[in-house]
């Protein structure tokens, strides 16, 4: 199952392509809410896109937005866990959180009621357990910056990385 993974703008937006019966396709529902986030490998196989806090303002913000493969289907989202701040103390401090589990994607900042995917915390916990280690996808990865670019563009092999590149992101996708 021969897949691309890319990173754009250090993790604002991820791209996952893969091949199945022939044809090209990508998974949707890959941005994240912040940018403080990585896709990970976990230890079933499955690609879970984390996104955690990354100010005073946000703290205590989690996803774990999980995609399983199919041999028949691909890749499906699987579960889109959260953990969100419902209490602070005097400090500005998360002390108290609402948790959610939904087999759609979902997006706690809006508006809607999403209480019939509410968990315990217990549970929260659990889930994430059970996905086992995880492993960044990107930490050996090759960074292809414009800096990158500029430094390797008339290079041979770097010419042939280039157009490789180009042509995965004109993939026609299904």
């Amino acid at each position: 199952m021969p897949e691309v993974c890319l990173a754009c703008a250090s993790g604002w937006d991820y791209y996952v392509y893969y091949y199945l019966d022939g044809r090209a396709y990508r998974i949707e529902e890959m941005k994240p809410w912040a940018w403080s986030s990585c896709l990970l490998r976990s230890q079933n196989d499955e690609l879970v896109m984390y996104t955690y806090a990354h100010t005073e303002g946000t703290a205590g913000i989690l996803q774990y937005r999980i995609f399983e493969w199919n041999d028949k289907y691909g890749y499906s989202l699987k579960e889109d866990l959260w953990q969100m701040p419902i209490d602070w103390d005097e400090n500005g401090k998360p002390n108290a959180f609402e948790y959610f589990a939904a087999d759609v994607c979902i997006d706690p900042f809006d508006d809607n009621d999403h209480s019939e995917f509410h968990i315990t915390g217990a549970e929260f916990e659990k889930k994430i357990d059970d996905l086992g280690e995880m492993k960044n996808i990107f930490a050996d990865a090759r960074k292809w910056d414009s800096e990158w670019w500029n430094q390797h563009e008339d290079s041979g092999r770097f010419v042939i990385i280039k157009t490789v590149r180009t042509e995965v992101l004109n993939w026609p996708i299904s």
